[in-house]
């Protein structure tokens, strides 16, 4: 019977399509209706995670004999460290230094003044307890610092994460509870300790961040694993990640684990995956820099970097950089539309785009600024200013350059300027013409008189289908509204997002089920066209296919192998168009842990939809 299951499953995976799973994105090279090979998705990765072994012989405050006790470090002062700076005046640069007065800085003391007399950069230098740190970048903090031990928190007295398991595995205790452990750590009597929830903490000079036993009384309390804070992309941040997470999820049930993922805190999750992504493709990135660094620590800016459909040879670097470019210049990319832009134009040029007139390089983040400043002066369609950053990728692709999206919007037939026909104008503008006016056929390179394909000439000369399906989604582009070719048997047609809603297959002769993504076409999961308003669907609720996308990534990377699979099941009764997690249960239910009676169980709900939408169909 299990074999039988699996055979369904995998039967109703790949009905989708009868090709493998790609990766998600098409070079551009040329514009014929040549395909390229499509490329397997690389799959997740994760690392066992090890621990301290477990001594319960004593009670916080008392150290064992086999543990050497530090206590809470406090440092040294830059003044006993220096030798230079003034005692009367500790928050102050001398020197080009920092020097900090005793107290709980972590990041920036803007208070005080330079020696000279000019203002202090929050910037410029941090303070780490008592000590000056000075940064090679200018900037001290690294990824998310509260969810990681800084440097100079040598015994985990300064962490505020959310770590809420020992380094055994144990879940902790509540510190305003005192079952099933009775104690006198509590809030009232260490007010700045930070006991807060049940997370790890060190109120009392412990040599690490420890909690107390929430699953009983043996051993009563223990010592937690909390990530080192690092800086730089380099292995050791992933880590320290892969142990934030882990502990977070750690003996979580699956409603647990969606709790956590729904939270602010799940930007680890995503934190962790965007690193893995340049990590596995070799690409260092420089997150000393201010910009990249607010970009890892946003959680919206990140969600929509990762949940916006694939990219071509795990190019994110180039799209965190260009993203960041555009950022630091216009600030109003941090959010909205603009955010959501930004992000499109990052995820779009991280392979080069080209233009159908002239064969050069389109500049995506000139291409930003203007599709903003269009949108600001209102001369896109209302839709556009609804569209999710995966829809606005198909319309900052476009292959028309900046100047024919201009012409386009001027010349646009009165009747056809709305959202519901624009992409429709073409069949009254493009006259399906096999010869020009001097009887050269369409095949011969003089058809276009040795002219640029701009959109203007194209309304010109007229052309075949190529020709009238590129002007169609280059007029649908022009106002805000997505497009894109499609290559059918013998024939281009193209698809455009009508209203802002649907995807309608216009210039059509073949339907959907044999239209695919045309040669120089980013997309998403596979190359057939049905799969883009399967993902139009999935991005309807973004929050239930971003929910989605971090339990994928919990799945694959994190979650022990008999747990992947009802993880991913129940991902996919949250967000059922969403491809990627039906090709992983794929996979995760041919695993030989999986129970076999929990199966039917767990895939009823989903059968049971699956029929109910197909009988109402």
């Amino acid at each position: 019977m299990l074999v039988m299951r699996c055979i369904f499953l995998l039967l109703f995976v790949h009905s989708l399509s009868s090709t493998h799973h790609d990766e998600g994105m098409r070079q551009p090279e040329s514009y014929d209706d040549s395909w390229m090979n499509e490329l397997q998705k690389p799959k997740l990765k994760g690392k066992p995670r090890t621990g301290i072994e477990e001594d319960s012989s004593y009670e916080p405050g008392s150290a064992p004999s086999d543990i050497i006790e530090v206590g809470k470090t406090v440092g040294v002062s830059a003044q006993e460290e220096t030798g230079q700076c003034p005692a009367s005046h500790p928050n102050v640069y001398h020197n080009g230094q920092y020097c900090c007065q005793s107290g709980r800085e972590k990041i920036y003391t803007p208070q005080g003044d330079k020696c000279d007399g000019s203002a202090i950069q929050r910037d410029s230098l941090c303070c780490e307890g008592d000590k000056y740190i000075e940064c090679p970048s200018g900037n001290c903090d690294s990824l998310n610092t509260d969810e990681c031990r800084v440097a100079t928190d040598k015994d985990g007295s300064e962490y505020r994460g959310t770590v809420a398991v020992t380094s055994t595995g144990l879940v902790c205790q509540r510190w305003d509870s005192q079952y099933p452990n009775s104690h006198s750590r509590t809030k009232q009597n260490y007010p700045s300790a930070g006991l807060e929830e049940n997370y790890c903490r060190n109120p009392d000079g412990e040599p690490s961040a420890w909690c107390y036993n929430g699953e009983g009384t043996n051993p009563r309390w223990y010592f937690c694993d909390i990530p080192k804070c690092v800086t730089g992309f380099a292995d050791e941040q992933l880590d320290n990640l892969e142990k934030q997470i882990k502990g977070r999820i750690r003996k979580l049930n699956v409603e647990d684990i969606k709790d956590y993922l729904k939270s602010d805190d799940s930007l680890a999750v995503l934190q962790w995956q965007l690193l893995n992504n340049l990590k596995e493709g070799g690409l260092p990135i420089n997150l000393q820099d201010e910009t990249i660094r607010w970009l890892f620590n946003d959680r919206e800016a990140m969600e929509n970097l990762l949940t916006s459909g694939d990219i071509e040879d795990n190019r994110w670097k180039e799209a965190i950089e260009i993203l960041a470019e555009i950022i630091r210049q216009d600030s109003n990319a941090k959010q909205g539309i603009k955010l959501k832009l930004a992000v499109a134009i990052g995820l779009t040029f991280s392979s080069d785009v080209y233009s159908m007139a002239h064969g050069g390089k389109i500049d995506g983040i000139a291409r930003y600024h203007n599709y903003a400043r269009w949108a600001d002066d209102e001369l896109l369609f209302e839709p556009f200013y609804n569209l999710n950053a995966w829809q606005l990728r198909y319309v900052v692709g476009s292959w028309a350059e900046d100047d024919e999206l201009v012409w386009a919007r001027n010349n646009a037939l009165a009747e056809f300027r709305n959202p519901n026909k624009i992409g429709s104008v073409t069949h009254s503008m493009v006259e399906y013409n096999l010869y020009n006016a001097d009887n050269v056929s369409v095949h011969d390179p003089g058809y276009y008189y040795g002219k640029p394909v701009t959109l203007e000439w194209i309304h010109t000369i007229g052309g075949v289908c190529g020709a009238i399906s590129k002007f169609g989604t280059g007029m649908a582009q022009a106002f805000g509204i997505p497009g894109l070719p499609v290559g059918q048997p013998g024939h281009c047609a193209f698809i455009w997002l009508k209203n802002g809603t649907t995807w309608n297959l216009d210039n059509d002769i073949s339907g959907w089920a044999e239209s695919t993504t045309h040669t120089g076409i980013q997309y998403t999961w596979k190359l057939q066209a049905p799969f883009f308003p399967m993902m139009n669907e999935a991005q309807l609720n973004p929050n239930l296919y971003r929910l989605s996308e971090k339990m994928r990534i919990i799945a694959g990377a994190f979650a022990e192998s008999k747990y992947r699979f009802l993880i991913l099941e129940d991902a996919t009764t949250i967000c059922p168009q969403n491809y990627d997690l039906w090709y992983d249960m794929a996979d995760a239910i041919s695993d030989e842990k999986v129970d076999e009676n929990m199966l039917p169980r767990a895939l009823s709900p989903i059968l049971q939809k699956y029929e109910e939408k197909k009988q109402g169909s």
